[in-house]
């Protein structure tokens, strides 16, 4: 069973404040598989899962009883959050700081042109961000796999290998260039 709450009857001001979580730039990606190919460098594609479920609202946020579990001793009672919610208006704002602070702890630092990638000067690992979808770049394999193995201390995280699609693009390496194409986003459209 999935708890998901009734976002769409939060009061903007009242309910919440803010909602804005950077998501990397698909210009961004493109830039990253350039340097990917110029450097040689590895890619690994992670999926953070249950994500809205880390967080902790800097909120008091309550939700009404969920049918079917509702405690008839106390029918007018709500239930307080402890963490964050899908369908919360926050939700991903309330990912996004604590996915930061987890990325920063391990020494990386966000670049300004897009809060969303971050970079690793020491290793030369760069990470970026959509979501619950990371991909990280580095000089090898071991890298990249370091920086998803200190993840996993923190959140549920599955390893994809080499990213197939990202935001829509469908990804292909050869050993000297990296192909990205929207076949599949084209032949939904049509």
């Amino acid at each position: 069973m999935r708890l998901v709450a009734k976002g769409y009857s939060q009061i903007a001001g009242l309910d919440f404040e803010k909602t804005f979580a950077p998501i990397v730039r698909i210009e961004s990606i493109c830039a990253l598989f350039a340097l990917t190919v110029q450097k040689d460098l590895e890619i690994i594609h992670l999926d953070c899962m249950n994500t809205f479920l880390y967080g902790h609202s800097d909120l008091e946020l309550y939700v009404s009883q969920p049918e079917g579990f509702t405690d008839k001793r106390y029918l007018e009672k709500v239930l307080k959050l402890n963490k964050s919610l899908y369908r919360i208006k926050q939700a991903p704002r309330i990912w996004y700081l604590l996915l930061c602070s987890v990325i920063c702890s391990l020494g990386f630092v966000s670049l300004e042109s897009n809060i969303s990638i971050y970079c690793h000067n020491k290793h030369g690992i760069i990470f970026a961000v959509f979501i619950d979808d990371i991909l990280i770049f580095g000089p090898t394999k071991n890298h990249c796999n370091s920086v998803y193995y200190a993840l996993q201390k923190h959140f549920m995280v599955r390893n994809l290998g080499f990213p197939t699609t990202f935001l829509g693009l469908a990804v292909t390496r050869s050993s000297f260039s990296i192909t990205i194409n929207q076949t599949g986003y084209i032949d939904r459209i049509l």
